[in-house]
């Protein structure tokens, strides 16, 4: 579970307004601060064109830019962003913003940068289907059992309120020939009308597009309120 101490103080200082947000790395557990940092941004589009869909299996992505590290760092690191505000009173705790894997790494010894291309662990979804321990017949397997066996797959774990859901209906799967993990969640996801997507601390989540909060396009705060800029909320696009 994420560590939620710093949420009620994040609010708190993003509803006063007047504050400044800080942001950290913490690459194959160490961590780099805003002195080592030039620039780091996350997406994770939810939905891959501007009209909303479903069966999608979102791919997060991180890119970032650092100065050259002095320690080794693995192939596949591990990266996870953090962020928190402050303003002249208050600081709140560090919320995690995801768990990606570095992907691509371009070193920069005249500038002294390194840049980084991550993915969260959905990326491992691109792989074919490998082979099955299901039964594939006109009766089997169902969704949520495909489900499991593509996390085991992914080395994925998955919320256990989405797995609960997908519980609940027995939708039969055909056999994924030629199609890739993905595929194959994001048709799943579309029989149950909604997507998969990687949660800020690195689980999968089935995201219901029925359940979708009325004000899911505009930036909220993690407790839904939503952030103004001159007092206008602000729409977030893509």
């Amino acid at each position: 579970m994420q560590d939620t101490s710093g949420i009620t103080n994040f609010d708190a200082i993003v509803n006063a307004g007047d504050y400044s947000v800080e942001t950290k790395l913490v690459i194959n557990n160490v961590d780099y601060g805003e002195r080592e940092i030039y620039s780091v941004k996350t997406s994770r589009q939810l939905f891959t064109t501007q009209n909303p869909t479903v069966g999608n299996a979102v791919v997060g992505r991180l890119d970032a830019e650092i100065t050259i590290p002095t320690v080794s760092i693995p192939q596949a690191a591990e990266i996870k962003p953090y962020i928190r505000v402050f303003n002249d009173s208050m600081t709140s705790g560090w919320l995690q913003k995801g768990v990606f894997y570095f992907y691509q790494r371009m070193i920069d010894e005249d500038s002294n940068m390194m840049t980084i291309v991550a993915f969260d662990a959905m990326f491992r979804g691109n792989q074919p289907y490998p082979s099955s321990k299901l039964l594939w017949d006109d009766t089997h397997p169902y969704a949520w059992e495909v489900v499991n066996e593509i996390l085991s797959f992914m080395d994925v774990t998955a919320e256990a309120a989405s797995l609960e859901l997908l519980r609940q209906s027995n939708y039969i799967v055909q056999f994924p020939a030629q199609y890739s993990l993905r595929d194959v969640l994001g048709s799943i996801a579309a029989m149950y009308g909604g997507s998969f997507m990687m949660t800020n601390e690195g689980l999968m989540r089935f995201v219901a597009f029925a359940d979708l909060p009325g004000e899911t396009f505009y930036l909220v705060t993690n407790a839904g309120s939503p952030i103004t800029f001159g007092g206008k909320k602000i729409l977030v696009r893509g």
